[in-house]
């Protein structure tokens, strides 16, 4: 059975899709179960930036622009029938990558990039609800250079027949982008794509009385579900980390603004591959069309002046060795009070934060805290700090000046699209007021 928004596809069918994106475990587990043309898998594509979990619910679509709740009564039985069984089911991304995030009024927070793997309907497989949101590539993109001239907007607006708003701020970048994606004009097809497991699977999986086989499936969901709380689990040290650092503070008569204290916390899950920070486009478009992005705004917006730098999220990795980012522009604190926050410069906390860094780094060598299997000292010594601001607000060697950020990263001067006079935008600004966080050794 098949349509133009979904496959059915028997686990024969299914199993190149899975071979080819995941690791060998997971093909060599369900090849041992050896599933019957019973336990079917749906194949569904998501075009860029649709919202394939919202408000607890898988969004599933109808056709190729809209999306419903499983719980919508316009559903067909068989979808029903098949996926209703959890909120969010059992399934498999086999192409591209899905961002997990959260967001508000005025702010996106990054959770976590999935990539491809057994990576949906795990918490409430596991008997959780859901405390985010996913969309297909990734909702924490970023153009660096300004994007919201009204006039130059408008040209975007008539030559793709969109009606994305000027986006005033940051977060709003992404509705274009969005927007831009699905125009008929845009020339590029993007999506990703997922394998959902179907309730028979759900039923075998649940059985009390479940094979060898099928337990080792389970068991494999299971320690998925082990893998995704990891944070929750950690944060909870971490807590009891932090009151050890702030009891030290005190100690010493230092009154540090509660915001920076919370932003290098922040920092630390980001240190630890935790949660993502950001980090500039450089040609893998496993978040999105992003090339092609970056084609309509130098040729039909008018930004031929600078290169068309987008950030998007990533991780800190200790293997890889690349420096990410994280902007003071467009924090992304996941436990930030409204009323923590006083009201400072962006300047101030920039430098409030390196002195704190600093003093961090120097301090923990005296202490034996703990954390993720190192010592805090151990992992502060590895990481370099480096803070960046306008040009008009560098100071010394304390605050470097934003047009320096390409001669140390390559990646920010990232462009498929040949480009003769254009300047790196240095007073973009998601960059006015950023961290760079690299391993020293890099």
């Amino acid at each position: 059975m098949s349509s133009d928004i979904f496959e059915v596809l028997t686990w024969k069918q299914a199993r190149p899709l899975v071979k080819g994106s995941c690791d060998d475990e997971l093909v060599q587990i369900i090849d041992r179960i050896s599933p019957d043309d019973r336990y079917k898998l749906i194949r569904v594509r998501f075009p860029f930036g649709d919202k394939i979990v919202e408000n607890g619910l898988l969004n599933f679509p109808v056709d190729k622009t809209k999306l419903l709740p499983l719980t919508d009564l316009k559903l067909s039985d068989f979808v029903k029938k098949n996926l209703t069984y959890l909120p969010v089911p059992l399934g498999i991304i086999t192409k591209n990558h899905v961002e997990v995030y959260r967001e508000n009024a005025d702010k996106v927070f990054s959770l976590a990039i999935n990539p491809h793997g057994f990576e949906f309907g795990i918490w409430e497989f596991c008997g959780s609800t859901t405390p985010y949101s996913i969309v297909s590539g990734a909702r924490s993109l970023y153009m660096i250079p300004r994007i919201s001239v009204a006039a130059l907007h408008k040209k975007l607006r008539n030559k793709y027949g969109i009606s994305s708003a000027v986006p005033q701020r940051l977060m709003n970048h992404w509705d274009v982008f969005k927007d831009l994606s699905r125009s008929s004009s845009f020339g590029e097809s993007w999506c990703s794509e997922i394998l959902f497991l179907t309730k028979d699977w759900f039923d075998r999986l649940k059985d009390k009385n479940i094979s060898p086989d099928w337990l080792y499936l389970k068991s494999h969901i299971q320690q998925k579900g082990w893998e995704h709380s990891t944070i929750g689990r950690k944060r909870l040290v971490l807590d009891v980390l932090w009151q050890a650092i702030v009891h030290d503070l005190n100690c010493e008569g230092l009154k540090i603004n509660p915001y920076v204290v919370d932003t290098f916390k922040h920092m630390i899950f980001v240190m630890l591959g935790m949660l993502p920070a950001s980090a500039p486009f450089s040609g893998d478009e496993h978040l999105g069309p992003l090339n092609k992005l970056q084609e309509a705004y130098v040729d039909d917006y008018g930004l031929a002046d600078y290169i068309p730098t987008i950030m998007m999220p990533s991780y800190f990795s200790m293997k890889e060795k690349l420096p990410v980012y994280y902007s003071l522009q467009n924090p992304t604190l996941l436990e930030l009070s409204p009323r923590t926050k006083q009201i400072t410069s962006n300047m101030d906390d920039l430098r409030e934060l390196k002195f704190f860094t600093e003093h961090l780094v120097k301090e923990s060598v005296n202490t034996d805290l703990n954390i993720d299997g190192c010592l805090l000292s151990e992992l502060l010594q590895k990481i370099s700090f480096h803070f960046f601001h306008g040009d008009q607000f560098a100071y010394g060697g304390i605050i470097k000046p934003t047009s320096k950020l390409p001669e140390q990263d390559l990646r920010f001067s990232y462009t498929k699209i040949p480009l003769n006079k254009a300047q790196f935008a240095s007073n973009g600004a998601f960059i006015r007021g950023c961290v760079r966080l690299s391993l020293k050794s890099s």
